[in-house]
């Protein structure tokens, strides 16, 4: 049977400091449900527990996968437009702000 995720297993501060989120007291317990909700959710309906103990993906999740179409690569015209729009362009790319790894430096 695969474990469940409780609340007080989570490491909120942990969790919400690695995607740059200040939880007020207040609000951690919301958080904490949700958090457990997704993963949850994720570990039933992706994963099965194989008969030596560890996860795999589930027939049903990798029948899902292998029904996606592969990817094609289609000009959609509009490059210019959408940096012309962005509010920040470097190198020909929008530039947006580092949300998630260690603060400071390039990765």
């Amino acid at each position: 049977m695969i474990k469940k995720y409780s609340q007080d297993e989570l490491d909120l501060d942990a969790i919400a400091s690695s995607v740059k989120l200040e939880l007020r007291e207040s609000q951690k317990q919301s958080f904490a449900k949700d958090i457990c909700d997704m993963l949850n959710y994720c570990y039933e309906n992706l994963f099965c527990e194989s008969a030596d103990g560890t996860l795999e993906l589930s027939l049903r999740a990798s029948k899902t996968l292998g029904e996606l179409r592969d990817d094609e690569a289609v000009e959609c015209g509009c490059i210019a437009q959408m940096l012309d729009n962005s509010p920040l362009v470097q190198n020909g790319m929008i530039a947006v702000p580092k949300a998630i790894g260690s603060e400071g430096g390039d990765e």
